[in-house]
């Protein structure tokens, strides 16, 4: 019943009059609509279902997006319409959800399937949280957030009739959802779109495990149908251009490949060479591995990347790789941009290249990245005065070879510091800076050989701090930069640092630098040290020798030091000599800071002179 609360005239009997004032009382707001409690006194419904709020009452109109059911239904917002912020507040409206595509069914492939879905909202879709059921299980989704759509990427969904439900929340607070049944069908393995059901007709993919073989493909292939036309191609080379689909690939052995056009293989792609491809460059291009690389040589069958024609190193310009390459197996030849064969650039991978039983030819190997491991491999280059493998952190080199040509080669470049892991069981032929590396690296340099070599480990690098021992015997040790080889300004062993010299052979490139103890411990044994044998420096004779400073102790046993300014040179520091002998120095071969003959600092033992301008001042 609807209560009306009109004036009651005077005529009415005390009784009305007192149920009247009772009614009237009820209806707080006025609305003419009456609460629940009203039926104790003979009233029917419909009830104001929020007594005291006169915008609400049986069949009041809804104001959106409030919260409120104004008519009394037990809905809310019903009539509203979604969009813009239809009531002028500061809230946003809640979107409208369309899924877009796929609207009945979907090939299913490697890479998933895209839902596209778009968004009715003052709200930016970016601020909302997108997830997606498919039967009532999520499944694996990666979201993209376009400027209009919202793009999910489904993968691992079931094949046949898939119900999917789109939900869009922010924080606890859910907004809408959408709900499409779409009929999922076949796997498209190697992800060229095209279906290799046998209810695709004309477009069935015959062969779903390579991607240059689809219905609209050139045929380019020994023995193959490369276009699913049912005739075999008649050539007998396998062209690639471009940038390869994403997912699985497989180049195998059946046939000759390529490159005719700089190749990619993208992020989100692996490809895999099987044993006894060879890829030939047709021209100056490149191969760029940005996802995944597997070569899979063998012994007698490796896996080859050669120029097409032969013409020799730089005809085409290598490989550059920012993902992971893992190897066995395969020779890089007459590959060479800019110097390199092969360039890393990545910044965040682990162990991205490993290389076994390989060989390098022409250029350089360069990797930015840690965790390069090469083993049982062959880096042989006849460009003079090249670098077969720079690397700049975590280099693991173990049994491989390093030949250059008749004028040498640099074998391996490491200038950072901690930048060896492991140098390990090496050959080193006609290289005449076989190790380039900061002194500290050289606790992992171990059971090298070096054949027809300059000295075989040229040190660069900033002062010692910690304990450092040079001791592959027999080995050759240049200290100073070798691309300026008559250029030395001296190295330092600062307080707390040990430099231990044991049964090497030291090289000293001349200019006016000496090896320094300052504050730290210099202890040499079993060693020869001398200038640098190099001619274009003219006469030996100019390095400044051993120095020790005030607070360091220089100890040097059954050793030879000859051709510095002063062999031995005692600062202020201390100094312990027993089986020495100082040859050809230019100046003096043992000095002494005020004189050796009261120099309470020196001990000596069998020490001998022999060809110096002076022995002792």
């Amino acid at each position: 019943m609807h209560w009306t609360r009109w004036p009651l005239p005077l005529v009415l009997s005390a009784c009305f009059v007192g149920r009247s004032q009772v009614l009237r009382e009820l209806d707080l707001d006025g609305d003419g609509y009456l609460p629940p409690a009203a039926a104790s006194y003979g009233e029917d419904p419909p009830w104001d279902c929020k007594e005291g709020d006169a915008t609400v009452f049986p069949g009041a109109p809804e104001i959106c997006d409030n919260g409120i059911d104004e008519d009394c239904d037990d809905e809310m917002d019903e009539g509203c319409e979604l969009g813009p912020d239809s009531d002028s507040d500061t809230e946003p409206r809640p979107p409208e959800i369309e899924i877009l595509s796929p609207e009945s069914d979907a090939l299913l492939s490697i890479n998933g399937v895209v839902l596209e879905v778009a968004a009715s909202d003052d709200q930016p879709i970016s601020d909302l949280d997108w997830t997606v059921t498919a039967n009532g299980v999520e499944p694996a989704a990666e979201t993209t957030v376009l400027e209009e759509v919202v793009e999910l990427k489904l993968r691992m969904l079931p094949e046949g009739q898939v119900t999917l439900v789109v939900t869009a929340t922010d924080g606890d607070q859910e907004y809408a959802s959408a709900v499409v049944t779409i009929d999922t069908y076949d796997i498209d393995l190697d992800n060229d779109g095209y279906d290799p059901g046998e209810d695709a007709g004309d477009e069935q993919d015959c062969d779903d495990t390579r991607t240059h073989i689809h219905p609209n493909a050139q045929p380019n292939c020994a023995g193959q149908d490369d276009n699913c036309d049912g005739v075999p191609d008649d050539s007998n080379i396998c062209t690639h251009c471009g940038t390869l689909p994403v997912g699985p690939h497989l180049w195998g052995a059946e046939e000759e490949h390529r490159l005719v056009c700089d190749t990619t293989v993208p992020t989100d792609a692996t490809l895999t060479v099987e044993a006894g491809v060879t890829l030939s460059v047709e021209g100056d291009f490149a191969f760029t591995n940005n996802g995944q690389l597997i070569l899979n040589g063998e012994p007698d069958a490796p896996v080859t990347f050669a120029s097409a024609g032969d013409t020799g190193c730089g005809s085409w310009k290598g490989i550059n790789s920012a993902g992971p390459i893992t190897a066995s197996h395969w020779r890089l030849m007459d590959a060479s941009s800019d110097g390199d064969s092969l360039s890393f650039n990545a910044t965040n991978w682990a162990g991205a290249l490993v290389a076994h039983s390989s060989a390098f030819f022409c250029g350089t190997v360069r990797t930015g990245i840690a965790g390069a491991t090469v083993t049982e491999s062959q880096f042989i280059l006849d460009t003079p005065y090249a670098t077969a493998l720079e690397a700049t952190a975590g280099l693991t080199v173990i049994n491989s070879d390093f030949t250059g040509g008749a004028d040498g080669i640099t074998g391996i470049r490491c200038p950072n510091p901690g930048c060896f892991v492991s140098i390990d069981g090496n050959t080193f032929t006609n290289t005449d800076r076989p190790l380039v590396a900061e002194i500290a690296n050289f606790e992992q340099v171990t059971g090298n050989s070096f054949f027809n070599t300059g000295p075989a480990i040229a040190l660069t690098g900033a002062p010692i701090t910690e304990h450092v021992q040079l001791n592959n015997i027999g080995t050759s040790y240049v200290f100073g930069e070798t691309d300026q080889p008559c250029s030395y300004e001296g190295l330092t062993v600062e307080t707390s640092g040990t430099l231990k010299l044991d049964g090497i052979s030291a090289y000293f490139q001349p200019n006016t630098g000496a090896l320094a103890v300052s504050g730290g411990t210099l202890i040499v044994t079993g060693t020869t040290a001398t200038a640098h044998p190099d001619p274009e420096c003219g006469v030996p004779g100019s390095w400044r020798g051993f120095v020790a400073d005030s607070g360091s102790t220089l100890a040097i046993d059954n050793s030879s030091v000859g051709f510095g300014v002063n062999n031995v040179f005692l600062n202020g520091g201390g100094g312990e000599l027993t089986n020495v002998l100082l040859h050809d120095a230019t100046d003096v071969a043992l000095r002494c800071l005020g004189g050796c003959t009261n120099y309470s600092l020196l001990e000596t033992l069998n020490v001998t002179f022999a060809d110096n301008e002076a022995d002792t001042n």
